[in-house]
């Protein structure tokens, strides 16, 4: 019940204001009890009904009749309008949002007449419930964005004095940070690597040494993002970014045979054991498409 409760409130959270900075969440508390509903807006204009049974139900259940609350982890279906001109963002918003994990937690389907089909747990179509009547009346949304992000992966290994900033251009001001904390490093950039992609759609590069997938969107002033950065490891995140900062995602050992190459060159005698690998993102929205 606890984990349907969270994502609930994610749902809200995350969902709403993508869509429309006039929407409002709701928080589902942890107690497994009823809880009285919250009064209407007196402003909110009439809804169109929304169908839901519990999928199996009988034939003959009433639409809209009163009946005892299912299971919470029992799958509901709930039909549910769709705003004018959101529909396939809520729809594939939805989707994303219905996965706990790698296990989907519940299903959604784009329905003929703008509307949207939901099968989920009671817990979460309550959520959704929410989100759909605050998004009724919300104003269509700006075109979506093209959004460059851009990465340094950067190889730095402990020493005496800080030595190879200059190679990294632009990506200096991260490291500069990070050796704040950690003291002097000498640094190699291993790759560098420039990607623009639409708001919501995959896109994927392959560098020198890096293969990146990505997928974007906004949130307010801030961009929320997937990657998959694979290097000599891999990197797979969702992570909040605020336009024109770095953003360090993280950092891993790095293969010593790879290392001593980049700091010692072909022929190295010995292998580099104490160089770690850095992530650097920065992300930057270059416009809305028409």
């Amino acid at each position: 019940m606890n984990k349907l409760v969270r994502t609930t409130s994610f749902l809200s959270v995350l969902l709403l204001p993508v869509l429309s900075a006039s929407c409002r969440s709701s928080d589902w508390g942890a107690d497994s009890g009823p809880q009285a509903p919250p009064p209407p807006a007196a402003s909110a204009p009439a809804l169109p009904k929304v169908q839901t049974h519990v999928v199996g139900a009988p034939a003959n259940r009433t639409e809209g009749a009163a009946e005892r609350p299912a299971d919470p982890g029992r799958p509901v279906l709930a039909t549910y309008p769709l705003p004018r001109g959101l529909g396939e963002r809520v729809v594939g918003l939805l989707r994303d949002l219905l996965v706990e994990g790698e296990h989907p937690i519940g299903r959604v389907t784009l329905a003929p007449g703008d509307r949207v089909i939901v099968v989920a747990p009671e817990s979460i179509q309550e959520g959704v419930s929410e989100t759909m009547k605050s998004l009724a009346d919300a104003p269509p949304p700006p075109p979506p964005a093209t959004i460059q992000l851009h990465y340094w992966l950067v190889l730095g290994r402990p020493a005496a004095q800080a030595s190879g900033m200059e190679r990294l251009g632009e990506g200096a001001v991260a490291m500069d940070a990070i050796m704040r904390s950690q003291g002097p490093l000498d640094l190699r950039l291993v790759d560098e690597v420039r990607l623009a992609s639409m708001e919501g759609e995959w896109a994927e590069v392959g560098g020198r040494k890096a293969h990146i997938e990505q997928r974007v969107a906004r949130i307010g002033d801030r961009v929320i993002a997937d990657l998959n950065v694979g290097a000599v490891g891999n990197l797979r995140t969702r992570v909040q970014l605020e336009p024109g900062k770095f953003v360090v995602l993280g950092q891993v050992g790095y293969d010593e045979h790879e290392a001593a190459l980049a700091y010692v060159g072909p022929g190295a005698p010995e292998p580099v054991q104490d160089a770690l690998l850095y992530y650097v993102v920065r992300a930057e929205i270059m416009g809305s498409a028409d």
